[in-house]
């Protein structure tokens, strides 16, 4: 049996994989923007897809139980810089990391339906940006933000204060024509391991000292996230669904 799974390279996605049996898996690593282009052309029969993808392919592909990636608050690893405050981004040339699908639509998202805010343009990464956009480790890495970038904004916090409730940014899917022992072998695996690594974080914070940031803050990192989606996830996702169309409208 050669099933391929996603590998996504984030300190917030690794509880899913502690102890995972790479004889059974076949683990491809990709960041969010990759693995979604990987889904679409049928190199995945599964992983933590980020959600704009699932809700783009959902013929494909089906939810692995309720395994996701969502915080309510906080997520210290969607950061935006600015060179102003987020209200006077109007005009603004904003850059955006080209690991992102989900965390770029939630951007644009805020940006007019919270701050009523229309940029000049979203671009590649460049020192001549009004604002920038970071996700996952390279977020965590710059977290303190630079001199000439002074505003930092939390997409998660921002999405949280304006909503009330939880922000997904992934979903874990299988392929909808798996055969149904695989996708129960799945569903067995991924939760044994999410368990397993939620139970182990001192273990993974020991083998993430490369971020710069202590132990207890991986583990005060990790414990923040809900890695299984119950009513409010849900509620959250159909919302963000109606958001999105409405923004995706103007593209």
């Amino acid at each position: 049996m050669n099933i391929t799974m996603g590998y996504m390279p984030y300190l917030n996605s690794e509880p899913f994989y502690f102890g995972i049996n790479k004889e059974k898996f076949e683990l491809l690593t990709y960041v969010p923007s990759a693995m979604a282009q990987a889904a679409r052309c049928g190199k995945l029969d599964t992983g933590p897809l980020p959600l704009v993808a699932c809700l783009q392919m959902e013929e494909q592909f089906i939810p692995l139980g309720d395994l996701c990636i969502a915080t309510a608050g906080q997520v210290h690893s969607i950061l935006l810089f600015s060179k102003r405050p987020i209200e006077d981004l109007n005009t603004a040339n904003i850059g955006i990391t080209d690991e992102t699908t989900t965390s770029v639509q939630l951007l644009r998202v805020l940006l007019k339906h919270k701050y009523h805010v229309r940029p000049h343009c979203y671009t590649t990464l460049g020192d001549g940006n009004d604002a920038f956009l970071l996700i996952g480790d390279n977020a965590l890495r710059e977290r303190e933000g630079t001199p000439t970038y002074p505003y930092r904004y939390d997409l998660g916090e921002e999405w949280y204060h304006w909503t009330g409730i939880p922000f997904v940014y992934a979903l874990w899917i299988m392929r909808r024509d798996l055969q149904p022992e695989v996708q129960e072998l799945l569903r067995r695996e991924l939760a044994s391991c999410l368990e397993n690594g939620l139970a182990n974080l001192d273990v993974i914070a020991q083998k993430r000292r490369d971020l710069g940031l202590t132990e207890d803050e991986v583990i005060q990192y990790l414990t923040q996230f809900r890695y299984v989606a119950g009513p409010e996830e849900h509620k959250a996702i159909e919302h963000f669904r109606t958001l999105l169309k409405d923004v995706s409208n103007e593209q």
